[in-house]
């Protein structure tokens, strides 16, 4: 593996990592997104100076899944482009992305519908988290939020971080569509397919379109040239600020009013600060042998089990621990909360190894299954 994928990599496993430490603040310190109160949330004034500081990037989920979306535009370019039998390649690889998404989709909402059925306590938790339970699940339920309404409707009840499928599923096919016909030099539908694919997404609504845009960018990433280390940690900088953004810290108030306070400032800032912090690291020799080790590697090759499980972990293990410290040794709500946390990362981690092992990994060897089944029945 070339050392620009493993920065890659590396870099899809922070990413990951952000969206954990994400929803983990959104569950138990929601100050530092909005400085929003419930009733059972004590004040901080820590928390209240870190939102309003520019260092919030470390709890941008949205800054992280831009990063995603532009990384398998990148990736999917890098391991496609090939001259060899590009139509065969093409087909091949479209066949291949349903199933490579479903079957972990499924594990997930199949663990969700067993682990739902056991009641936790939530009263230490925000609305938030509240939202993301269902009340009720079912084994068929459990089929349709992960097999049809993620990848349609971008939305499931049993797994709310399946809203990305669709993203995936169709940027996907629209890069190996784009790259079989640069490989082919018809450059012509090139480019026409682009342009009607963007203002199609563009058509359906503005988060879609950034999603796909997302994707482009990342492909077209991946054939430019790279850039000094100085330049690379000015955009690093830069999108690392940007990904933090809030409207309600005065940090970001001058880009806020700038923008005439306009609710597209929110992911139009963070979109631009995710592509900056991509070119910084993927495009700089630096960054990216600075990200190519092994540990961030593991990070990466696990991102998809621990972007997949880490809510079921929270609610089974990380808010149990929580509501035990807290009531029964009399701790701090937000000592206790950081064990909680605490626990809730390391436990993930090491579900994600068994979730990637059996789920995971099976879901690849099921995909080329199922792509060279086709293929070969169609010849036949």
């Amino acid at each position: 593996m070339l050392k620009k994928n493993l920065a890659a990599e590396s870099l899809r496993g922070i990413a990951c990592f952000i969206v954990l430490l994400s929803h983990l603040s959104l569950t138990f310190y929601p100050q530092l997104h909005n400085h929003f109160q419930q009733a059972n949330f004590p004040s901080s004034n820590i928390l209240y100076k870190i939102h309003n500081s520019p260092f919030c990037f470390f709890i941008s989920g949205l800054g992280a899944v831009y990063v995603f979306f532009i990384l398998s535009g990148f990736v999917l370019t890098a391991s496609n482009s090939s001259n060899y039998d590009p139509k065969s390649k093409m087909i091949n690889s479209i066949l291949k992305r349903y199933p490579r998404l479903a079957i972990p989709a499924l594990g997930s909402c199949l663990i969700a519908f067993i682990i739902f059925k056991i009641s936790v306590d939530l009263s230490l938790t925000t609305t938030w988290f509240h939202d993301l339970i269902p009340n009720k699940t079912t084994f068929f339920g459990s089929i349709y939020s992960s097999l049809i309404s993620p990848f349609i409707y971008a939305e499931s009840s049993y797994n709310v971080v399946l809203w990305t499928m669709k993203n995936e599923l169709i940027g996907s096919i629209a890069i190996f569509i784009l790259i079989y016909f640069k490989s082919t030099f018809q450059l012509k539908k090139y480019y026409i397919f682009l342009l009607l694919f963007l203002l199609i997404s563009l058509s359906i609504s503005k988060v879609f379109f950034l999603g796909m845009f997302s994707f482009i960018l990342g492909h077209f990433l991946y054939k430019i040239k790279n850039i000094n280390a100085y330049l690379a940690t000015f955009l690093l900088i830069v999108g690392l600020y940007f990904i933090g953004f809030h409207k309600t810290s005065t940090s970001y108030h001058y880009i806020y009013s700038a923008m005439n306070y306009s609710k597209k400032t929110y992911d139009y800032t963070i979109f631009l600060g995710a592509l900056f912090i991509c070119i910084s690291t993927l495009k700089s020799t630096f960054f990216s042998n600075l990200l190519s080790i092994r540990p961030l590697v593991k990070l990466g090759e696990l991102s998809f089990s621990i972007y997949l499980i880490h809510l079921f972990i929270l609610y089974i293990i990380g808010i149990p621990i929580m509501n035990f410290i807290y009531n029964f040794y009399n701790i701090s709500f937000y000592f206790s909360a950081f064990i909680s946390s605490s626990s809730t990362i390391i436990f993930t981690i090491l579900v994600s190894f068994i979730f990637h092992k059996y789920i995971d990994v099976f879901s690849i060897k099921i995909s080329n299954t199922f792509s060279n089944f086709i293929i070969k029945s169609v010849k036949e």
